[in-house]
C-alpha cells in the first residue's frame, strides 16, 4: 500500500541538518517554531556529589569526636546532594522546556 509522505532529505553521504543556524526557527508537530534554546541551564551537570557545601560544626559535648566528625561529614554530602539536585532539576526543566516548545513533546 503506498503512502503518502514527503522525504525532506536527499540521502547526502554527510547526512541532513534542520536548521542552518541557532536563529533560525524550527518547530515539529504544528507547534509555533521557535529559536535553539541558549539558555545556561543546558550546560552539562558534572558535580553530583563533588562540592562539599559549609556545614556548622557538631556539638562534640554529646557525641565522641570521631561520632561528631562521622556526622559532619555527612551532613556535608547531603548538602552537596542537595545542591546537585537543584542543578539536575533546573537542566531537567530546561530540556522539557526546548522539547515542548519545539514540539517534540506533549506539555501540560
Amino acid at each position: 500500500m503506498a503512502t503518502s509522505v514527503e522525504q525532506v532529505t536527499y540521502n547526502s553521504p554527510d547526512g541532513a541538518t534542520i536548521g542552518k543556524s541557532s536563529t533560525e526557527k524550527i518547530s515539529f508537530y504544528g507547534v509555533t517554531p521557535v529559536v535553539l534554546n541558549t539558555t545556561s541551564s543546558g550546560l552539562m551537570v558534572t558535580t553530583i556529589g563533588a562540592a562539599l557545601g559549609t556545614q556548622t560544626a557538631v556539638s562534640t559535648t554529646r557525641f565522641s569526636a570521631s561520632t561528631a566528625a562521622i556526622m559532619a561529614s555527612t551532613f556535608a554530602q547531603v548538602d552537596a546532594l542537595q545542591v546537585d539536585m537543584a542543578s539536575l532539576q533546573a537542566l531537567l526543566n530546561n530540556i522539557r522546556t526546548s522539547l515542548v516548545n519545539s514540539g517534540l513533546m506533549l506539555g501540560s
